[in-house]
């Protein structure tokens, strides 16, 4: 397979590996070049690819699809910018603000209101714990699903666990997220909860547009994700033509250390 050097745009986070990657041409790219490999051209592996460059280290990026960018990737289409998956930065999320304003890219607030297909009706729901949002939301909950103590409970169980630890569930650079997490999952999270179906469909619909499959997640991360999104939902941004731009302008820096159509069979540790 021929391999193509155009800067374009997660797969899964990035390996930064010392060790020999093969990729399904057969190529090797390994450490006795001295050069680093980065499997995988999303969010991350671009991020890494850049600072590397930054600091003066020219890696190699191999991305195995025929562009880079995944869930922060976006298609322009006559002069728009339409986002694939994330469309906007939550308030804790420094590291991608500080690319930003690297890169030339200007943050507006990005005003979050969620639609919802359900019962062959469209409905509009407000991010938000306040009590204008909670009066304004009531005739859409009512639509997508029953309001009833068994909704009910588990979701004030969910918000008051969010609210307790709430001060360690974010995205910082020097958070501690990893370190709230066992070995339960999200979905084990919500079984533990006693969330029932309706609610389960309502509340993953939302992650799952930008966050894949939710449920194997570490159930701190999900939280963390929840809380900023609903508690600190006044405190999202995104770049002003879109935040897959943040992917094109990462992946213009990074020129022609990026590989696409390059997928990786297997690292060979040495």
């Amino acid at each position: 397979m021929a391999e193509s050097r155009v800067p374009l745009f997660q797969s899964s986070s990035p390996r930064l590996s010392a060790a020999t990657a093969v990729n399904q041409s057969g190529g090797h790219e390994s450490r006795k070049s001295g050069r680093v490999v980065i499997v995988g051209g999303g969010a991350a592996g671009l991020a890494a690819a850049y600072t590397l460059k930054q600091r003066g280290i020219s890696p190699i990026l191999l991305e195995a699809n025929d562009k880079v960018g995944g869930r922060l990737g976006c298609d322009k289409v006559d002069g728009f910018c339409l986002d694939e998956g994330a469309d906007f930065f939550c308030s804790s999320y420094d590291v991608a603000f500080r690319l930003c304003e690297e890169l030339g890219l200007p943050l507006v607030r990005s005003e979050m209101s969620l639609g919802w297909y359900r019962n062959g009706r469209w409905v509009v729901t407000m991010a938000g714990y306040s009590v204008r949002a909670i009066i304004k939301n009531l005739r859409a909950f009512q639509t997508l699903g029953p309001i009833s103590p068994a909704v009910i409970v588990p979701a004030l169980r969910l918000v008051h666990e969010i609210r307790r630890q709430s001060e360690h569930l974010n995205f910082a650079s020097d958070c501690r997220l990893a370190d709230l997490d066992g070995e339960e999952n999200f979905g084990e999270y919500l079984d533990r909860l006693g969330v029932p179906e309706t609610f389960r469909v309502t509340l993953k619909g939302f992650l799952e547009m930008t966050m894949g499959e939710v449920e194997p997640s570490g159930a701190a991360y999900m939280r963390a994700y929840v809380a900023e999104m609903f508690l600190k939902n006044s405190e999202l941004y995104v770049p002003d033509r879109g935040a897959g731009t943040l992917s094109h302008a990462l992946a213009d820096a990074c020129g022609d250390v990026i590989r696409v159509s390059a997928p990786v069979r297997r690292v060979l540790v040495e």
